[in-house]
């Protein structure tokens, strides 16, 4: 038995042809045959009029779909897709934005970001300007606190000097002081060595460094002075050759411990600074007897370096001892004929770089002249003879009463290797332990 099937032909749709009359479907829509309902268009497409039977129908763009352009549909396969060609000027998917406005758009927030940027930098700018106007100042303030006039001091005679300068005892004010003047001054070397002389000693204060007051220029000859505090009893070397001046073991030692906590200073300041010209000759004495360390021409700082592990005070003095390590990267420490040669460490002599450890070696020379109130290497007249004594390995005699301690500290400080050199600071312990 055959059924045959009921239904409204294509274009018109029932949903119960039984009861209700097939219509047809509007514009936008289509019916299949048979279809109980009108199937609406795809987005943005329509039918050109009524009674559509199939999507293929709806080949029309809706009215409007782009705003400021062209409209056609595409069939992809399955379905209609509109697409907008827009006209020159303007963009989106339906055509609706103008190109002027994103440009524009665009304009204002690159003019905006740039005046930001702009105003945060002149801002920083004008901070950073403040900042160096204030340090210039604050400069200033203390450079003419260092300054001294000329006439403000009163020579009395001259106590010393070399081939660069000269020194003279002086009044200045209500005080008695010493002025080293700097002659020759087209001298670049010396010059310079008196400029970085100037330049440190303004930051430095302690008991054991000679106190710098100020410093200057002559007029008219415009040669720079330093004035410092003046040291009554002259250099310790003018001290130990003074016979009439009786020493005690105590006062030997406290004059080694002075000096020894004058260097502890230098060493440990950041970054530390190493004299390279210790000698007797640079350490003065007050009227009071302390002994302070002068003449800093020749110092430089260690840029850049790595502390040793410092010993325990339990450990040896001479087996753990230790100072900082071999700077091979810098250039000051590869400069020669620094220094006094009968001071002068061996590698100084070996043209090896060097560090700190070259003013433990001179110390330990000092410590010697203190004790044994001798002059180093007297049996050598010229300096080459001493650089050769040095490299055999000779060193001053120990006298017989010198106290075991003090020889100990003397005979590390003077060691040939600069790695077995003790620290100032294990020497003032040490020497504080012979007290």
């Amino acid at each position: 038995m055959f059924y045959m099937k009921v239904g409204c032909p294509r274009g018109l749709a029932s949903s119960d042809i039984s009861r209700v009359a097939c219509a047809r479907c509007k514009i936008g829509f289509y019916a299949d045959e048979g279809s109980t309902e009108c199937r609406q268009c795809p987005s943005g497409t329509t039918t050109r009029g009524e009674g559509s039977s199939t999507s293929s129908d709806c080949n029309v763009c809706v009215a409007g779909y782009c705003v400021n352009g062209r409209c056609f549909v595409i069939n992809d396969t399955s379905t209609q897709v509109p697409v907008c060609t827009c006209t020159v000027g303007f963009i989106g998917s339906h055509c609706q934005y103008a190109m002027y406005y994103y440009v524009g758009m665009g304009i204002v927030l690159f003019v905006g970001i740039l005046s930001v940027s702009f105003v945060v930098v002149r801002r920083i700018i004008t901070k950073r300007r403040e900042h160096e106007s204030a340090l210039r100042r604050h400069i200033k303030i203390l450079n003419d606190a260092w300054q001294i006039s000329w006439q403000e001091l009163k020579l009395q005679n001259e106590i010393g000097g070399g081939a660069s300068g000269r020194v003279w005892r002086a009044q200045y004010r209500d005080m008695e002081v010493a002025v080293k003047m700097l002659i020759g001054e087209d001298d670049p070397i010396s010059s310079l060595e008196f400029a970085r002389e100037i330049k440190f000693m303004q930051t430095i204060r302690h008991r054991n460094i000679v106190l710098f007051i100020g410093a200057g220029k002559t007029s008219p000859q415009e040669q720079p002075f330093l004035v410092v505090e003046f040291a009554h009893r002259g250099s310790l070397r003018h001290v130990l050759e003074d016979v009439s001046i009786d020493m005690s073991p105590e006062s030997k030692i406290s004059f080694a411990l002075d000096a020894s906590k004058g260097m502890e200073f230098l060493h440990n300041l950041d970054p530390p600074r190493i004299h390279r010209d210790l000698k007797s000759d640079n350490l003065l004495v007050s009227r009071s007897w302390i002994v302070k360390v002068a003449d800093f021409g020749l110092g430089v700082p260690l840029r850049g370096i790595k502390r040793r592990k410092t010993s325990s005070a339990k450990k040896s003095l001479i087996n753990n001892s230790s100072w900082i390590e071999p700077l091979f990267h810098m250039e000051e420490i590869c400069e020669y004929g620094i220094g006094t040669v009968r001071y002068r460490a061996p590698e100084m002599s070996r043209r090896q770089s060097y560090d700190g450890a070259i003013d433990v070696y001179s110390f330990g020379i000092v410590l010697w002249e203190i004790w044994s109130r001798g002059f180093p290497f007297e049996q050598y007249r010229f300096g080459f003879e001493v650089e050769a004594a040095v490299e055999r390995g000779e060193r001053p005699f120990i006298p017989d009463d010198c106290p075991d301690l003090y020889a100990t500290v003397m005979q590390a400080c003077w060691a040939e290797c600069a790695r077995e050199r003790p620290s100032f600071t294990e020497i003032v312990s040490c020497l504080n332990k012979c007290i």
